[in-house]
């Protein structure tokens, strides 16, 4: 049976949205597709993935959504962080689909373009969908550093160390150590908010958003979540060899938080190198959705 989104308001789409790995190939109403995704993160809840192809014959790029009867999860994602996430490869072959569930990748880019925005009238049917993608990404690393360190706090001020009994929270280097953490963090909430606020503002009033405030999103929310990873550094240092336990919920913290660092949109050597050619005016490239 095929899922519909009419039928289900509630329908989850995972995502799979690396071009170069599908193949569309255009046929009578639709196109047929073929391929194999890595990184489909919450596939396993899914009941639709949208995936990206390049268009058989030609170097357009496409976006098509695929019901979960047309698909197969590879059950294969072993990571050491975000192990829950479920982000396993995701595969196809010769499923036909029609051309109303497919959308250029460019009509999203301004969100000013977007199909949905024909048929809905909320804000978020405009948002820019590339510049405003790190956004959601990053909210799982600076919430994972933000509950790390309220913890890590919460049992400092409780704790005595193991060899002179002395309480944790009176020893100047943890002290020194959770202002380091609480800072990082401050600074990447304060980032991100400015940030979103700005999207979101600028989405509302309907104006176009420029190239510099994209990059500058981009660049700025890699950055956060940078700080977000060296609040965690800091945190396990301090932590000692209790820290290392799997029991203590900060290795899980720390874990997750650069596992969720290692995706494109928040490594900050991609968005830092796109950021810095747009200031020194070189050319991004033509491909380079943004």
């Amino acid at each position: 049976m095929h899922f519909a989104y009419s039928s289900d308001p509630r329908a989850v789409a995972a995502t799979g949205l690396a071009f170069p790995c599908g193949r569309a190939k255009p046929v009578v109403g639709g196109f047929r597709l073929s391929g194999r995704w890595p990184f489909a993160s919450g596939v396993d809840a899914a009941t639709w993935m949208i995936v990206g192809a390049q268009i058989e014959g030609t170097p357009d790029r496409l976006m098509l959504l695929v019901p979960k009867d047309d698909y197969q999860s590879l059950d294969n994602w072993r990571g050491f962080g975000l192990a829950g996430s479920g982000s396993h490869d995701v595969k196809m072959q010769e499923v036909f689909v029609p051309e109303h569930r497919t959308v250029r990748p460019e009509q999203l880019a301004s969100g000013r373009d977007a199909p949905g925005t024909l048929v809905h009238d909320s804000p978020v049917y405009r948002l820019p969908a590339y510049s405003g993608f790190g956004f959601a990404l990053a909210a799982v690393p600076l919430g994972a550093a933000r509950a790390a360190l309220d913890q890590f706090i919460a049992g400092a001020r409780l704790r005595a160390t193991t060899f002179s009994a002395s309480r944790v929270a009176e020893l100047a280097p943890v002290q020194l150590r959770v202002a380091e953490a609480s800072a990082n963090i401050s600074f990447a909430e304060i980032a991100y908010w400015t940030h979103l606020r700005e999207l979101v503002a600028l989405t509302n009033s309907g104006e176009e958003v420029g190239q510099d405030a994209k990059l500058r999103w981009k660049r700025d929310v890699a950055f956060a979540v940078g700080l977000s990873k060296r609040c965690l550094e800091t945190l396990l240092t301090a932590g000692g060899g209790g820290a290392l336990s799997t029991n203590n919920p900060l290795q899980r913290y720390f874990r997750d938080v650069f596992a969720a660092a290692s995706h494109i949109a928040l490594t900050w050597d991609v968005q830092a190198s796109l950021y810095g050619r747009h200031a020194l005016t070189i050319p991004l490239g033509d491909d380079l959705l943004i």
